[in-house]
């Protein structure tokens, strides 16, 4: 820690000097250009001061001597009192205006040089270059100002020895006067020297080879890093939202727990996968339909015990009578397959238990089975073998009790909560029987989630099966044996099956089995054009569409038969045969049979003389015949 510590530092001022290096850049950099702007106004200022003229708008000496005489002493002495000559530039320049913009500039060239981080060598010679400039400004500004100090004075004293008269109109003349020429050339020179000394100031070099160094180590020491795989801690969230941690195995896998509890719904009761949805042998829905018209289930009812539809659900009530009682089974049973899952699911909504009552719901018959609900106030599971019932109280659930306990897996928004059996729950039960699998007893949390709130457990703890029968129907009854109270209990649907999709080929279907819909297509190869194959067509109702061919015989083969008071063959057997017809063209009446052996008992048809027999179409057996005495004279033809 304390090596990128100390990275981070050398960075940190390296950042910092690379900024001062910037700032000093931009100091050099605005000194130059101070500097330039000075020296273009100077070349400047210098080619305008060279063409200076001062021009006096004044009547010459000669031409007042000549009006003299006409003017008034008083009248121009008036007129002159106040005048003085006015010095102008010939461009209209102000000489000060020339010289303002230089002494401004250079003073902010003096600041900037002030204000710089160079060396101090490099300022001295900064400072005298600007002394020197300073100097030569000085002797510009007395050259000139005693210049024209000198002109203004001349033409002041002129105009004042002047000896006139008042006169009434003064001619206009003009006085030029010429300024002497003033030489820039040393300022200029001093100039180009402070441009060339700040061009001159050289720029700092830094260098970075320690910071390269101690960048290349921390590289490799991050690339060279290494975590340790086994033990390794994964921060992690069960179903319920709590924080916990997962560890690697040895090897690097991470390790996955596959339990029995109901938590994982694609695995059965023995540990397999389940790559299919469960098959639904049974199902009842009672959102439309009042229990009484459903043909699927038997509804039984005692003393006032009634059975209804409200609210897409049925409703089952035991009415007011002490000996009240509603009751309904499934006529279809649930179907055990070895070695598979057996379910039944539904929902339900119980009365608060009331004493000399039962409210029960579950897969079992008289005999056999396992439900749920009260047994006078206390809610339970029950297992029923051979007729005898094993309930466990909801206190004594050896899974969750439901009540809303810390560990509870009921839950809403992952916080435990206690269940209401009289609010709309959905329960289910599997069992994988094979004599002794245990039975599972669970609901549905608000978060969604099967719970598992007991098991009953045969295995290594009895010498009979948990079950005498697997084989087992959805039952709802509810019952009192005295008070007055209308036990109620509500179901929306039931559904129970197999972890099985698959029956054996000898059960019994009905309307009620689960088939699966599947779209193919038949396909038949022709008998011509090359045997290719194409689809059959069903027509618009759904039935297969048949295209029926008839071959046309084109061969009539004529014989004739003697048939006697015994068996005789008419025609022999051909597979060829597409038709034939007899005629009867003797004097003797014979029994002509389809098939071998005719007798006077066994015959097709009977044909006196000179009748006809058109023999049916398609078929190709023996034909035989027989007369009662003498012989008969038969013309046969055979169509091929």
């Amino acid at each position: 820690m304390d090596y990128l510590d100390s990275v981070n530092d050398k960075r940190k001022k390296l950042e910092e000097q690379r900024q001062k290096e910037f700032l000093h850049k931009q100091a050099l950099a605005q000194s130059k250009q101070n500097t330039k702007q000075i020296l273009d106004t100077l070349k400047s200022d210098s080619e305008t001061t060279k063409k200076v003229e001062i021009v006096n708008e004044l009547a010459s000496k000669d031409d007042i001597e000549d009006v003299i005489e006409q003017l008034k002493e008083v009248q121009l002495a008036a007129l002159l009192s106040n005048k003085r000559p006015e010095l102008i530039l010939a461009n209209g320049v102000n000489v000060e205006d020339i010289l303002s913009p230089l002494n401004d500039k250079i003073s902010a060239a003096l600041d900037t040089l002030a204000n710089s981080n160079s060396n101090e060598k490099l300022a001295k010679q900064l400072d005298k270059s600007f002394s020197d400039f300073s100097e030569a400004m000085s002797a510009f500004l007395v050259q000139n100002q005693e210049a024209l100090t000198e002109t203004q004075r001349g033409i002041e004293d002129s105009i004042n020895r002047i000896d006139v008269k008042p006169v009434v109109n003064v001619p206009k003349a003009q006085v030029s006067v010429s300024a002497p020429k003033v030489d820039l050339s040393p300022l200029e020179a001093k100039l180009d020297a402070l441009r060339t000394a700040i061009e001159s100031i050289p720029t700092p070099s830094l260098d970075t080879t320690d910071l390269m160094v101690a960048t290349d180590s921390v590289r490799n020491a991050i690339e060279n890093m290494r975590f340790p795989v086994p033990n390794y801690v994964l921060p992690y969230k069960d179903i319920n939202g709590a924080a916990t941690q997962v560890e690697l195995n040895p090897d690097g896998s991470l390790p996955v727990s596959i339990g029995t509890d109901g938590s994982i719904p694609a695995i059965d009761l023995f540990g397999s996968a389940i790559t299919g949805s469960r098959y639904n042998q049974v199902e009842i829905d009672y959102s439309t339909a009042d229990p009484d018209a459903i043909t699927d289930i038997t509804v039984t009812k005692t003393s006032g015990g009634d059975a209804t539809t409200a609210n897409g659900q049925a409703v089952f009530s035991t009415g007011t009578s002490a000996t009240g009682g509603i009751k309904a089974v499934t006529n279809t049973t649930v179907n055990y397959r070895p070695n598979t899952e057996s379910y039944a699911a539904f929902s339900a909504i119980f009365t608060a238990g009331v004493a000399n009552s039962y409210q029960r719901i579950g897969i079992y018959d008289t005999n056999n089975g396992f439900f749920v609900g009260y047994e006078g106030t206390s809610f339970g599971v029950t297992v029923r073998k051979s007729s005898v019932d094993t309930t466990v109280p909801q206190a004594s659930f050896n899974v969750d009790t439901l009540t809303g306990g810390s560990t509870s897996k009921y839950t809403r928004n992952a916080v435990p909560e206690a269940i209401d059996f009289t609010k709309d729950n959905l329960y289910r039960i599997r069992y994988g029987w094979l004599g002794a699998a245990a039975i599972y007893f669970e609901v549905l949390s608000p978060d969604q989630r099967w719970v598992v709130f007991h098991i009953h457990r045969t295995i290594n703890t009895s010498t009979v099966p948990s079950v005498a029968n697997p084989n087992l129907p959805i039952t709802l009854d509810a019952r009192k044996t005295s008070g007055a109270t209308n036990i109620i209990m509500y179901t929306a649907c039931w559904a129970g099956g197999t972890t099985s999709n698959f029956q054996k080929i000898t059960d019994t279907l009905t309307d009620n089995t689960l088939a699966t819909l599947s779209r193919s297509v038949i396909t038949g190869q022709t008998t011509g054009g090359g045997g290719g194959y194409v689809n059959v067509k069903v027509n618009p109702s759904g039935a297969l569409a048949v295209e029926s061919t008839s071959a046309t015989p084109d061969t009539g083969t004529v014989t004739t038969a003697s048939v006697t008071n015994s068996n005789t063959t008419v025609l022999a057997s051909n597979n060829n045969r597409m038709g034939a017809t007899i005629y009867n063209e003797g004097t003797v009446d014979c029994l002509v049979k389809l098939g071998s052996t005719a007798s006077a008992s066994s015959y097709t048809v009977k044909m006196i003389v000179d009748s006809y027999y058109e023999v049916p179409f398609g078929y190709t057996g023996i034909i035989t015949g027989i007369t009662a005495s003498g012989t008969a004279t038969l013309r046969v033809t055979e169509m091929t």
